[in-house]
C-alpha cells in the first residue's frame, strides 16, 4: 500500500511488487529553496577526484530519467541530506509501473469486517 502522495498515486492505493533495487537517495534544494529527491543516477559530483557525495556539497544534475519536473540537466542543486542503501521497489499499481522507495510502502491489511 502506498503511504505518500507519489507520481500521482494516492495514498491508500494498494499495488504489487515487481522487484527490489538498493541506490542512495539525496534530497537536494533548488534554487527557488524548494526540496526533492533524486537518486544517484540523477546528480554527478562537481569534484570528479571525490566520488562521494555529502551534506552541503552543490552537485550537478546528470539526467532525469525519472522524468522530475523540477529539474533540467545541468541545474545546480545542493545536497541537504544522504540516504544510503535505501530500498527501492517497483510496484504495478493503476496499470502503470513506478519505483517507490521502502519509506513511501507499507503492508496491506484488509479492513476486518465490522
Amino acid at each position: 500500500m502506498v503511504m505518500g502522495n507519489d507520481e500521482g498515486i494516492r495514498p491508500g492505493e494498494v499495488g504489487v511488487i515487481l522487484s527490489r533495487w538498493v541506490d542512495t537517495l539525496y534530497a537536494i534544494r533548488l534554487k527557488d529553496g524548494s526540496f526533492h529527491w533524486v537518486d544517484s543516477s540523477d546528480i554527478n559530483s562537481l569534484n570528479p577526484s571525490k566520488p562521494t557525495i555529502a551534506e552541503g556539497e552543490v552537485v550537478q544534475i546528470k539526467s532525469n530519467k525519472h522524468n522530475h519536473w523540477f529539474i533540467k540537466i545541468g541545474d545546480l542543486v545542493q545536497v541537504v541530506k544522504v540516504m544510503d542503501a535505501v530500498e527501492y521497489y517497483k510496484i504495478f499499481i493503476n496499470d502503470n509501473y513506478f519505483w517507490l522507495a521502502n519509506f513511501e510502502l507499507a503492508p496491506y491489511f484488509p479492513l476486518p469486517p465490522l
